[in-house]
């Protein structure tokens, strides 16, 4: 899905709140909805279940910003450290 490119592609630059990641993933579940893949009655939850359980494998989108901001925040938290640690030597 193009939420998940978006998401990816803008996660260091532009911060999203809650409020808009939930959007989003209700935004992509209609069109889920809409193109015939996931019943508007069914278990929004056995999307985000592993298929081998039985659900559809997906990865929401909010779990998908979370992961990234995680990672961007250890990504600069380590380069600060190397940064710091470096200046300190000289």
């Amino acid at each position: 899905m193009r939420a998940y490119a978006v998401l990816r592609y803008t996660a260091g630059i532009v911060n999203r709140t809650r409020d808009e990641l939930e959007t989003m993933g209700r935004r992509s579940r209609k069109m889920f909805t809409a193109h015939g893949g996931f019943h508007h009655k069914s278990d929004v939850d056995r999307l985000y279940t592993q298929r081998i359980v039985g659900g559809r494998g997906l990865t929401s989108i909010e779990d998908v910003g979370y992961v990234l901001y995680v990672k961007k925040r250890s990504t600069f938290l380590s380069m600060l450290h190397l940064v710091l640690t470096n200046s300190c030597r000289q």
